[in-house]
C-alpha cells in the first residue's frame, strides 16, 4: 500500500500507520514521529498530506495536539491506488 503513498515520509508514516492498525493499535501525532524516526515537523507535514489527501484522519485533541489520533480512512487506500493508476 505504501508504494502508492508518494514521496518518502508519506511512505514512512502509511507504512507505521499500517503496522499499527494491523496490530489493533491506537496512533497518536506523537507515536508516528517515535515510529518513523522522522523530524517531528516532518511527520506532522505527512500527516497532514495524508489527511489532504483523504488517506488519514486526524481526530484532533484541543488539549493535548501530540495526542491526536490518527486513523486509516475506509476507501483511503483505494483513493491512493486510483490516484496513482490515473
Amino acid at each position: 500500500m505504501a508504494q502508492f503513498a508518494g514521496d518518502g515520509a508519506c511512505r514512512e508514516v502509511l507504512l507505521a500507520l499500517c503496522r499499527r492498525e494491523q496490530n489493533a493499535e491506537e496512533t497518536t501525532v506523537w507515536d508516528i514521529h517515535r515510529l518513523t524516526g522522522l523530524p517531528l515537523h516532518e511527520a506532522f507535514a505527512a500527516l497532514r498530506t495524508l489527511e489532504y489527501g483523504k488517506i488519514v484522519d486526524i481526530l484532533d485533541n484541543p488539549s493535548d495536539p501530540f495526542g491526536a489520533t490518527i486513523r486509516l480512512r475506509e476507501g483511503g487506500i483505494t483513493l491512493l491506488r486510483n490516484r496513482n493508476v490515473a
